[in-house]
């Protein structure tokens, strides 16, 4: 006897009008096969909520600019050009066998001079941009030297340096200012002589007490002449080498035996 292949319930059975239908049976994917395709729309999405990392920009960036005081010939197109990157800590000296090429550097970024050609930017903007108290909050030069009051003590003296123009006497209450005048005077070496008096200093200190005032304001560039320092004082600079934030950029001359950290970039 032969009995008949079950069939598929028909749509009037009570599988198919209740929905009794058998589950489907599961089935493994065989071991060979391949997987599917990533999604590409879901990688591209993943990508662009993960921005990349912004580069760092260089604290001074000098883009093909002319040097003022240079012989220049009549046609432009033959003007010597020169580029620059002073990255966020780096310390470099500028040496030349001519100094005013050196100098006008210096006076290019501290603004004291305009590029014939080409752009200064300060941390990735034009120079010639920015406000005279943008330009002396993140650049600071190294101050003349000055004899000042020998009885006045090393304290003092910075706070003089924070005081509002015009007041030569005071005290400094504000807990940042306090601190910056602290940071300063640690960061050069003479955090231990706060209170010494001035006229009591050698001349290596004079000049850590001259960085001091220049750092007192927090710049992100100290610049200087480093031919203008003695050479038994140089060695106070090789204090900078390690701060990070901090870039420097100084002249020197050719042969001249730099500080510890510093670069050599023959103009």
């Amino acid at each position: 006897m032969i009995s008949a292949s079950p069939r598929s319930p028909g749509p009037d059975s009570a599988v198919a009008k209740h929905g009794l239908l058998p589950a489907p049976r599961h089935i493994d994917p065989a071991p060979n096969r391949i997987a599917p395709f990533p999604d590409t729309a879901a990688l591209t999405l993943a990508s662009r909520s993960q921005p990349p990392q912004p580069q760092a920009l260089p604290a001074i960036e000098l883009r093909r600019v002319v040097l003022p005081g240079q012989p220049l010939a009549q046609d432009r197109r033959k003007w010597p050009r020169f580029s620059l990157s002073l990255p966020r800590g780096a310390k470099i000296a500028l040496c030349s066998a001519d100094p005013v090429l050196a100098e006008g550097v210096l006076d290019l970024v501290t603004r004291r001079a305009a590029a014939l050609a080409g752009t200064v930017c300060l941390d990735g903007r034009d120079i010639w941009l920015l406000s005279p108290a943008e330009i002396r909050s993140k650049i600071a030069w190294l101050p003349a030297p000055d004899q000042g009051d020998p009885e006045a003590s090393l304290w003092q003296t910075l706070v003089r340096e924070v005081l509002p123009r015009g007041c030569d006497w005071g005290e400094v209450h504000d807990p940042d200012q306090r601190q910056a005048i602290t940071d300063a005077l640690d960061l050069v070496g003479l955090g231990a002589l706060a209170g010494a008096k001035l006229g009591s200093l050698a001349s290596a200190q004079r000049l850590a007490l001259r960085i001091a005032l220049a750092l007192v304001h927090r710049p992100g560039v100290l610049v200087l002449a480093l031919d203008e320092i003695e050479p038994a004082a140089t060695q106070v600079l090789g204090l900078l080498a390690g701060e990070s934030e901090l870039s420097v950029l100084m002249t020197a001359r050719p042969g001249q035996i730099l500080p510890e950290g510093v670069t050599r970039v023959q103009l």
